[in-house]
């Protein structure tokens, strides 16, 4: 099924364009928490890869930059705030299967650790999708 591109005005799109604006914050401050600690993350999450805190840190900063552009555009479509919410959606999957099958073998901590990181991006999808169903 094809989604109609209908662009939303700014007032139409002020919910949308807040949550954005949070998971640009939220993503820019853990992409530099990640860049800044890159070996005692990796230490704590129990990772024999600083690549990994790297790699995060650098997707999670670009990320937030689109993400900061985006809320700066005078139109915001319901597709444009799908993208987000389904990058939130996936890593909340992709970290339930990773905690359910114990790959990679993170520490006790930092399971719990990358477990509360996913239910923050849960909130942040929730939020993304109500935004979008609300500029129906």
């Amino acid at each position: 099924m094809v989604e109609t591109v209908m662009p939303v005005t700014r007032d139409q799109a002020g919910v949308a364009r807040v949550v954005l604006r949070a998971d640009a914050i939220v993503s820019a401050v853990f992409g530099a928490i990640c860049l800044a600690f890159v070996r005692p993350i990796d230490r704590f999450l129990g990772l024999d890869a600083p690549v990994v805190a790297v790699a995060l840190g650098v997707v999670s900063l670009l990320y937030a930059a689109v993400l900061f552009w985006l809320t700066r555009q005078p139109l915001l479509t319901r597709g444009q705030v799908m993208v987000p919410a389904l990058l939130n959606t996936a890593w909340v999957v992709i970290t339930a299967v990773m905690l359910a099958t114990g790959q990679p073998d993170l520490t006790t901590t930092g399971s719990w650790v990358i477990a509360i990181v996913a239910d923050g991006a849960g909130a942040l999808a929730t939020a993304q999708w109500l935004a979008r169903r609300r500029m129906a």
